[in-house]
């Protein structure tokens, strides 16, 4: 008998475990579009094809995200709940007079399968769809396309949940 009681505080610790991680089960993770969204992404790719003069500097590039500076590639890309957002500059800021922050707003679209997003600046509104290629509880992959005198040039960006 004795035996039987040197072993009940372990038995309940590990029922104790056993309860905690049934608690903690997948049922938590975002599964719909709407809330896997939600939350800081960081830019890791912008890609062009056919290569395109994304700086207007007469030199067409595939890999644009390879030219941006360091102050771009560390901004934090922030979709909040209610279909709003904001850009971050993050810790480096390209221009001091810069703001911080600018906000916008996103929409997802048909069925889901794309992303609207608006930013209003100086009473002008700039509104894209991207079509979603990729979004998980890691991933958002848009892409978009514009045509220029006559040729399609798709536009691949890759984000990463900060």
């Amino acid at each position: 008998m004795k035996k039987a009681l040197a072993f009940l505080p372990r038995l309940l610790l590990y029922i104790s475990f056993s309860f905690l991680f049934l608690r903690c089960s997948d049922d938590d993770t975002p599964t719909t579009p709407a809330d896997l969204i939600i939350g800081n992404w960081g830019m890791t790719a912008d890609n062009w094809s056919p290569a395109y003069d994304v700086f207007g500097t007469g030199q067409p590039v595939t890999d644009a995200f390879a030219l941006y500076e360091a102050c771009e590639k560390d901004n934090i890309y922030i979709f909040k709940a209610s279909n709003i957002g904001e850009l971050n500059e993050g810790t480096l800021k390209c221009d001091a007079t810069d703001p911080q922050t600018i906000p916008f707003t996103y929409l997802l679209k048909n069925n889901n399968t794309q992303l609207n997003i608006s930013i209003t600046e100086q009473g002008i509104t700039i509104g894209i769809d991207f079509d979603i290629l990729q979004l998980d509880a890691t991933t958002l992959k848009l892409k978009t396309s514009t045509v220029e005198n006559g040729v399609t040039y798709t536009n691949t960006q890759t984000f990463v949940r900060k």
